[in-house]
């Protein structure tokens, strides 16, 4: 059996995603992404888009998001629509803090 794919895309300033950067198989029992394994790390901001069939299976799991800055976390909430669940991957808002003081 196939283990389904999660995209990630890339964002620009306005929060809209428009370069694919790659797929990765995620597990619905250990569900991981690894953004230091795509070929072009994203510059900013990233979003990550689930197919509806994994979406629904991972409702209510934690998924950990790998960067180079360290671990992120988000937690997939309750869906039950048919299109494509989709969640963004912020920039560390201390790092940005930290730059405008």
């Amino acid at each position: 059996m196939k283990r389904p794919r999660a995209v990630i895309y890339a964002m620009n300033a306005r929060g809209v995603a428009y370069k694919k950067l790659g797929k990765q198989k995620i597990s619905t029992r250990t569900p991981k992404l690894d953004l230091t394994k795509l070929r072009e790390y994203p510059a900013g901001d990233a979003s990550v888009e689930l197919p509806s069939k994994l979406a629904h299976k991972l409702a209510g799991r934690i998924i950990t998001i790998q960067m180079y800055g360290g671990s992120r976390t988000h937690l997939v909430e309750a869906y039950d629509g048919q299109d494509s669940y989709w969640f963004a991957i912020k920039e560390d808002a201390e790092e940005k803090e930290d730059g405008e003081s």
